[in-house]
């Protein structure tokens, strides 16, 4: 979820689910509660972060948050939305 943005207070989300899928999708990103980083997600199981699946909505829908990401999964989910936004990170300079 990202900051409140505008008058109206929008935020972006993401979808996520504890039902793992047996063929992640490509922009799929899965939270393991092996990884050290899973602690503080608020997540109780093993889930996937659909990166390809986000929207716009007012902060005032959410109820409450269940935590954060950090370490690798920040770095995971810069990735798939650099690649699903044709993001390039570092400047052309034939452009």
């Amino acid at each position: 979820m990202t900051d409140a943005i505008g008058p109206h207070e929008h935020v972006v989300v993401a979808f996520i689910s504890s039902k793992l899928p047996v063929q992640p999708e490509k922009h799929d990103l899965i939270m393991c509660q092996e990884d050290k980083e899973f602690t503080v997600t608020g997540l109780r199981v093993d889930s996937v972060l659909k990166i390809n699946r986000m929207v716009t909505i007012t902060a005032k829908l959410i109820l409450r948050e269940l935590g954060t990401v950090s370490g690798k999964y920040i770095q995971s989910i810069e990735k798939h939305l650099s690649e699903l936004f044709q993001i390039n990170a570092t400047p052309n300079p034939k452009q």
